[in-house]
């Protein structure tokens, strides 16, 4: 459940994002305090979504392995960011308010499947609690 809200959380701070980029248009400027409701959002969406990872990525790995499952987990992180700089040297442009809602709605997605499937993740994990 926290990690599905992680990432439903993560998705609407994109949502949030999306409203300054929307209204700062020309000459017309925006309150900083946009940038410190998208950050206030996202922490609590991380703080959802990286200690249950975490856990998770220790309890269910081998043990001879749950180093290396570790550094998987934070390898996805820069696979994440590689990917952008790849997107972004391709010339795709990745500052639109499209690109950021596409964004959003991706994590929201995502963080509704993880709820959706929660009961059968549950089943595969047995006894790991």
């Amino acid at each position: 459940m926290k990690f599905a809200l992680g990432l439903v959380l993560i998705g609407v701070s994109f949502f949030v994002f999306v409203v300054p980029m929307a209204l700062a248009t020309g000459d017309t400027k925006v309150s900083p305090m946009w940038l410190v409701a998208v950050y206030l959002v996202q922490t609590v969406g991380e703080l959802c979504l990286s200690p249950v990872g975490l856990s998770v990525t220790t309890k269910m790995a081998p043990a001879k392995y749950g180093s290396q499952m570790m550094g998987v987990w934070f390898l996805a992180v820069t696979a994440g960011d590689c990917t952008t700089s790849l997107l972004s040297l391709a010339g795709v442009n990745l500052n639109g308010s499209g690109t950021v809602a596409l964004e959003a709605a991706l994590a929201c997605i995502a963080g509704y499947a993880v709820w959706m499937f929660r009961g059968r993740v549950t089943s595969l994990m047995g006894n790991v609690r």
